[in-house]
């Protein structure tokens, strides 16, 4: 048999091998008469049959069997002669692979790099943080009032706080987007839910108005078709509603399954969440920080093959973020690519990294902790499906994205203790508003 590993680039390996054809060929007659001995066939007693006879029904699958045994212990042994290890399972070629000749093929596939130390030094945190104001918490209390709202129509102009339902078209150099048109949108003024500097066409506008505005989309719009484009909106107010808020009573209390029915109590209760909304977005800005640090400061290089898959998986997260939108993939833009591969550059990275990392420190998940947001990744299931729910449960996958998920976080909080974070106080609203990637 002959072995030749070669590189193909940083981390790309070609492994070509040749199986001479006696090999093969002893393989597959031991395995034939093995089975001779105990095949069952009309006309023979078991274990009588004439190997010739064996050979004619069974040479074909046995052939194949003894390949798949041959490729797996050839590439097992080439690799642990290199010292190196998979990526991924290889890609397997043949070259030549004829019953009666020698059996050649090619396996392509990358290895994983191999980390010495990872680079620490000058590692950073700033560490945002905000009190929780009375502000804060007056405006918590009119987002939950708004959820019990009834809305009213109204005929004055449009304020801020309201919901409008209009009519949009859009065109381009005279050319109607389909993409952009819509017969009945809601629109929630200053609800965030659009882009940027729409809200402000709707401002002032009143019931069964029509205006034709120029309107520039940004230029990471996901849609190529308009992104960075200016079109010409075609906008129809049908209607304008305001909120009526219900009162701060034992009635609303109730409808928030408060045991305690007053506004003293709804505040703590409202305290304890956005102390944890708190929680939640200082790790996500120390995860930040750390991902970025360790992909500026280990430039190591990585699979292209975990590569792709990370930016397939991105993909279809896009995707399926624009299921309602009604864009068609070629239609997406064609910076997004770019933006894609480069973020499942440094997410491959810094997973290679961690793992190191955690390696190194030997640290493990907490089962508790584990277990904890196993029940919250699966709580959404328990409520609408409990077959499903307990199938989930007892399946290996969740659990070990569970544990991937919180071995991550135990590396991130160990290598946050290194360091003294330097802290930066903002408003609660800024704070909850910075960038999350």
């Amino acid at each position: 048999m002959q072995i030749s590993l070669e590189n193909t680039g940083a981390l790309a390996r070609r492994l070509t091998v040749s199986i001479e054809a006696e090999k093969v060929e002893q393989k597959i007659n031991k395995k034939l008469q093995e089975l001779a001995h105990t095949v069952r066939m009309d006309g023979f007693r078991p274990g009588k049959v004439p190997l010739p006879v064996v050979s004619k029904r069974f040479r074909g699958p046995v052939r194949g069997e003894v390949i798949e045994e041959l490729i797996k212990n050839s590439f097992e042994e080439a690799i642990t002669k290199s010292e190196e290890r998979l990526a991924q399972q290889p890609h397997i070629d043949f070259k030549q692979n004829v019953d009666g000749e020698a059996v050649e093929y090619v396996a392509t596939f990358d290895v994983m790099p191999k980390i010495e130390q990872i680079n620490l030094s000058g590692l950073i945190i700033e560490k945002p943080t905000a009190e929780i104001s009375a502000t804060d918490l007056n405006k918590r209390i009119e987002q939950l009032q708004r959820r019990f709202a009834t809305w009213e129509k109204v005929e004055r102009a449009a304020a801020k706080g309201d919901k409008l339902t209009i009519s949009l078209k859009g065109t381009l150099d005279g050319e109607e987007i389909s993409d952009v048109g819509a017969d009945e949108l809601s629109v929630d003024l200053g609800g965030n839910e659009l882009l940027a500097g729409f809200d402000e066409l709707l401002l002032g506008v009143k019931p069964n108005d029509s205006l034709d505005k120029p309107f520039t989309f940004p230029a990471e719009h996901v849609n190529k078709k308009i992104a960075g484009k200016t079109l010409q909106l075609s906008i129809n107010v049908k209607e304008i509603t305001e909120a009526k808020l219900p009162e701060l009573n034992e009635e609303f209390f109730t409808k928030l399954h408060l045991e305690e029915k007053t506004q003293a109590a709804l505040e703590e209760k409202l305290k304890e969440a956005i102390g944890k909304e708190i929680t939640r977005a200082q790790f996500t800005q120390l995860k930040k920080q750390i991902f970025k640090f360790l992909n500026e400061a280990n430039p190591i290089e990585v699979p292209t093959s975990l590569v792709a898959n990370q930016e397939k998986q991105l993909r279809q997260q896009v995707q399926q973020r624009l299921q309602g939108a009604d864009i068609a993939e070629e239609d997406l833009n064609e910076d997004l690519a770019g933006q894609l591969n480069t973020q499942a550059i440094q997410t491959v990275r810094v997973s290679l990294l961690l793992g190191k990392y955690i390696e190194d420190n030997k640290l493990v998940a907490d089962a508790a902790r584990v277990n904890e947001r196993l029940m919250n990744m699966l709580m959404p299931y328990a409520m609408r499906d409990q077959a499903l729910f307990r199938q989930l449960l007892d399946s290996p996958m969740p659990k070990q994205i569970a544990q991937d998920e919180v071995l991550e976080e135990v590396a991130i909080e160990h290598i946050a203790q290194t360091v003294t974070p330097v802290e930066k106080a903002m408003s609660l609203e800024e704070l909850l508003a910075l960038p999350v990637a």
